[in-house]
């Protein structure tokens, strides 16, 4: 019994010997995990470590990227806002500019038409005075013959026929020369005061061309009208004559080159809808090259510079009609076969806002 205790005693120390052994192994494995943990914890806490640092650099970095992009839009800001300024007020002066010239050109316009209608006067007004003066100097000496006594009947009725005679004639002259006075009166109050009123189209077209007779009879070129009677406007008369002034004296100066009789058309019919009015001016000249037909309204476009072109003439026919009458502008035009003009305007412009 004492051998059987003794072997189970040493079976059980051999027993806790191995399970200590495999104590010791799996805690020499935990230890070795834990070194390699804790070896990996560090290695990983210090890669943070350094990338927090990199991101502060990073951040530090951005923000005086920031101060420094923030500062130079600020001054480019400054800067644009600064070439902003100028460049409206370069725009403003020009647009100053290009008003004055504009007007001017009005003037020019309605001094050519002074001078046409200067012209036309010389003759009615030269010719009643001419027969004034003559009727005066008879009358002064039948004034004589009857202080002398020697007035006679033959001499008194001479003398009343050919007053007579010379009165129609000085009338007439002088009616004539009213109804010149007349027709560039109205023409010149329209185009300078810009009123608006109602008016038939066919009044103001034969009084524009009734001031263009001068310029139109020395150029040996003829407007041929085809008017529909009784088309009424309210409108603005001194700019619809504006633009038939321009667009013959363009053709007058541009289309006909050196031909001696060259021939233009001037139609105007209402709508369909009966809104409205078209105006066609057509020349039979040497018409427009297509790369010109697209700079035709631009300002200070002319290929007759310093030769009686100015370049705002079609500019501002293309701004009456566009912005006073509140119309619209058409141009078709083939070289060697003349150049079309049509207007498209309402029979009541709109009011200025």
């Amino acid at each position: 019994m004492l051998i059987g205790g003794w072997l189970r005693s040493m079976e059980r120390v051999d027993q806790t010997s191995q399970e200590v052994a495999t104590a010791n192994a799996r805690n020499e494995r935990l230890a070795r995990e834990l070194a390699s943990t804790q070896a990996d914890y560090h290695a990983v806490t210090e890669r943070l470590r350094r990338q927090v640092d990199e991101l502060q650099e990073a951040k530090w970095a951005l923000s005086d990227a920031n101060t420094a992009l923030e500062s130079r839009v600020a001054r480019r800001t400054a800067a644009l806002a600064l070439a902003n300024k100028s460049l409206s007020e370069a725009v403003q002066e020009l647009q100053q500019a290009q008003d004055e010239l504009v007007r001017k050109e009005k003037l020019a316009g309605l001094g050519s038409l002074v001078a046409g209608v200067a012209h036309e006067l010389n003759t009615p007004i030269g010719t009643a005075l001419t027969v004034s003066t003559s009727l005066c100097h008879e009358a002064r000496q039948i004034k004589r013959h009857v202080e002398e006594g020697v007035l006679t009947r033959s001499a008194l009725m001479h003398y009343v026929s050919d007053s007579e005679e010379m009165g129609d004639m000085v009338e007439r002259n002088l009616r004539m020369a009213a109804e010149i006075i007349g027709h560039f009166k109205q023409m010149a109050v329209d185009q300078t005061s810009e009123n608006r009123r109602q008016f038939v189209l066919s009044d103001v077209v034969s009084d524009t061309l009734f001031a263009l007779s001068p310029r139109l009879r020395r150029s040996g070129h003829l407007v041929e009208l085809a008017l529909d009677n009784g088309i009424c406007l309210d409108s603005y008369p001194g700019a619809i004559s504006q633009v038939l002034s321009n667009l013959i004296i363009n053709a007058l100066i541009h289309a006909f080159d050196t031909r001696a009789q060259g021939h233009m058309q001037l139609h105007s019919h209402l709508t369909d809808d009966g809104q409205g009015v078209e105006i066609v001016f057509r020349d039979d000249g040497v018409g427009i090259s297509p790369a010109n037909q697209k700079r035709v309204f631009d300002p200070f476009f002319t290929t007759r510079l310093g030769q009686g072109g100015t370049g705002l003439g079609m500019h501002l026919v293309y701004n009456l009609v566009t912005s006073v009458l509140g119309g619209k502008i058409r141009l078709h035009s083939t070289p060697g076969m003349g150049t079309e003009i049509c207007l498209s305007l309402p029979l009541v412009a709109p009011h200025p806002a």
